[in-house]
């Protein structure tokens, strides 16, 4: 069995984070899911925004706040794949950003919704 998880936190801007961790807290869309070495591989949707515990070998934390994504466990590396990962220096600060912090800018929302309408539009001539 794995005594470290291999994990690579990847943004369209890069790698925000690639390293060994003693264990993993990642926000799903399902609610917090909790990693250790050896966990069963899966893929899972990321929750719109949370925040991304990571628990280093030496036993310090680094935080990372995410929007949207997914995470991949694969048995020789775990992926978490995110619009943004900003990075945190304590719990407190990762908190206050992910309160300050919108889910989404104006111009998704608008982007989204002309979207969504020319979909019902093509389904309602079908």
């Amino acid at each position: 069995m794995a005594e470290s998880l291999l994990v690579t936190i990847v943004t369209p801007h890069g790698i925000a984070f690639e390293g060994e961790v003693a264990a993993l807290l990642v926000p799903s869309s399902r609610g917090p899911l909790g990693l250790l070495p050896g966990y069963t591989p899966l893929i899972a949707e990321l929750a719109p925004k949370g925040i991304l515990t990571l628990t280093m070998q030496e036993g310090q934390k680094r935080y990372f706040v995410l929007f949207h994504g997914a995470l991949e466990v694969k048995p020789e590396r775990t992926y978490v794949l995110t619009d943004k990962a900003v990075p945190a220096s304590n719990e407190e600060e990762a908190n206050r950003m992910l309160a300050s912090l919108p889910l989404s800018s104006a111009s998704d929302d608008h982007q989204l919704e002309t979207a969504t309408a020319k979909l019902q539009g093509s389904l309602s001539k079908v």
